[in-house]
């Protein structure tokens, strides 16, 4: 094999961030190269995995495997990749490329079998017990290490032409608008202190203020494949199988489990009151104070549960601070995704929630 039948040592590099040991697999080393593959696409399960136990020591391994462990094995495979790899033929690249292509696609598709998935509560519902994002005009230092240990950061936008204001457009995602012809965005935690003006100059600032992030919480999949759900689990659900024309088919939803089965509920102010017992366990609805709306509009007002049917309240039931079960009424069995079970981020709100 002449020398020209190889490729320089930094394309093995190269071809090792798209496909995890494909330099040693081309090399000769399929053994090396095969394990290396294996091993880097198994460690986020494991990270994972460890998080799905409900303590807070599970949270600082899911760190370590998934942010200091799986990091240095990658960059250990890299270096170990530096090595010269035989030129792939047009079959071969057609192979490297079906083979990064299914990666992804697969990697993607297993995300969904977790054991345990991140989720960021979008809003204020679950107050205090989960923080939603916020925004303040208050100046924050904006550090990095401000936003790593307590989600804070100092945000900035400013507009990108000069004109008028026009075609504002409001969703539960963003703030839509052009300054002359040039569309801007704005995130969604702007809407509560934004007051467009009719006349921008490029370069105005549109909206500035601190930013404070809403939780990242991890939910556990599994134990809903062995037991059902109890009353007070705060669970991510799906709004696929709920119909009121203020909730949005295709989004997720986080609240907590108050009513189960067979169940007839009612608000007593601040009481839950299931089947005409006054609840108090667990220990969450000892403290929890909930307000009648929606449904549930009056003491006197009940809603009934199916057998597969589940009823779900935000923590925050204060006037327009929730919109759940009292709204919607029960969401199915089906429509339950997974427990939440701990707060991962920021780092001083490391926590089991309850």
């Amino acid at each position: 094999m002449d020398g020209n039948s190889k490729y320089p040592r930094w394309v093995g590099v190269v071809l090792s961030l798209f496909v995890p040991g494909s330099a040693q697999f081309l090399s000769g080393r399929k053994g090396g190269g095969f394990l290396w593959f294996v091993v880097l696409s198994l460690v986020p399960f494991a990270g994972y995995g460890v998080a799905i136990v409900p303590r807070e020591a599970s949270v600082h391994a899911m760190y370590a495997i998934n942010f200091i462990l799986l990091p240095l094995l990658f960059i250990t495979m890299l270096c170990a990749s530096y090595r010269p790899v035989r030129r792939l033929r047009l079959r071969g690249r057609i192979g490297f490329v079906a083979v990064f292509l299914s990666l992804t696609v697969g990697t993607a598709l297993l995300r969904g079998f977790l054991p345990s998935s991140p989720f960021r509560v979008p809003a204020g519902a679950m107050e205090p017990t989960l923080r939603g994002t916020t925004t303040s005009r208050e100046k924050t230092q904006g550090s990095s290490m401000e936003w790593f240990w307590h989600g804070k950061k100092q945000v900035e936008f400013r507009a990108s032409a000069s004109g008028s204001v026009s075609q504002l457009r409001m969703s539960r995602n963003d703030i839509k608008f052009s300054v002359g012809d040039v569309p801007h965005k704005l995130p969604a935690y702007c809407m509560g202190s934004f007051w467009p003006t009719q006349e921008l100059k490029e370069g105005d600032v549109i909206w500035s203020g601190t930013v404070q992030a809403g939780d990242l919480i991890l939910v556990d999949r599994l134990s809903y494949l062995f037991r059902d759900p109890r009353r007070g689990d705060i669970v991510v659900f799906s709004t696929d199988g709920i119909s009121h024309k203020q909730v949005r088919p295709g989004s997720v939803y986080v609240k907590r489990i108050v009513g189960l089965p067979g169940e007839t509920i009612r608000i007593n102010p601040p009481h839950l009151v299931v089947d005409g017992r006054t609840i108090r366990k667990p220990i969450p609805f000892r403290t929890l104070d909930y307000e009648n709306a929606g449904q549930l509009a009056t003491p006197d007002d009940y809603i009934e549960l199916g057998k597969h049917d589940y009823l779900v309240f935000g923590d925050n039931t204060g006037k327009n601070q929730s919109l759940d079960g009292r709204y919607f009424g029960a969401i199915p069995r089906s429509c339950i995704i997974g427990r939440v079970n701990t707060i991962y981020w920021p780092f001083s709100r490391i926590r089991v929630v309850e």
